[in-house]
């Protein structure tokens, strides 16, 4: 299963670009990002499908649901992180609303999930992220850097759940268009 996840800009979210973001781009939310939620045994099967080795989720080992998040943040690179339904910090614990299960398929999901490890490590776009709201850049299927919401729409692109230019999305753009359906 897949959520795309979306954020206010309040607690760890709540700073005065994430305030503007929301504002501008016309609605609640500043971030959005992908959670994969997968049993022990999804998780193994996804990974040895997508030929991920050496990575520290080849190490996750879990009877519970695992919940990995796929995102970039400002300053950041595209990256990942194990989350949880008990973690202190809430950008470790699992979200408990604002979450939209992402329609594909299981072949689909994996594609994603491989499309997206491939990302790992390109940088935010944070150009890009000030320009979403005046859609200037082109459609690409692939960016050499990422604002959140671009990167999710490229994924969805590229799984052919989305045809979207990457570059003029935001979270509340993205938003309304996983919830219009």
């Amino acid at each position: 299963m897949i959520y795309a996840s979306f954020r206010e800009p309040v607690g760890i979210f709540a700073n005065w670009f994430n305030h503007i973001a929301a504002k501008f781009t016309g609605g609640d939310y500043c971030h959005s990002e992908f959670i994969f939620e997968w049993t022990q045994q999804e998780l193994t099967e996804v990974l040895q499908s997508a030929e991920i080795h050496g990575s520290s989720l080849n190490r996750i080992k879990s009877p519970d649901k695992i919940f990995i998040a796929v995102y970039v943040m400002w300053g950041m690179e595209v990256g990942y992180r194990v989350l949880t339904r008990d973690a202190q910090d809430p950008f470790w614990q699992m979200p408990k609303d604002h979450l939209v299960p992402v329609q594909c398929d299981a072949k689909q999901e994996k594609q994603l999930f491989a499309w997206c490890m491939d990302q790992m490590g390109k940088k935010y776009d944070k150009f890009g992220a000030m320009g979403c709201m005046v859609p200037v850049r082109s459609c690409q299927l692939e960016y050499d850097t990422y604002f959140c919401s671009q990167l999710m729409v490229c994924a969805l692109n590229h799984i052919h759940v989305m045809s979207t230019n990457p570059g003029a999305a935001s979270p509340n753009s993205l938003y309304s268009a996983l919830t219009s359906t």
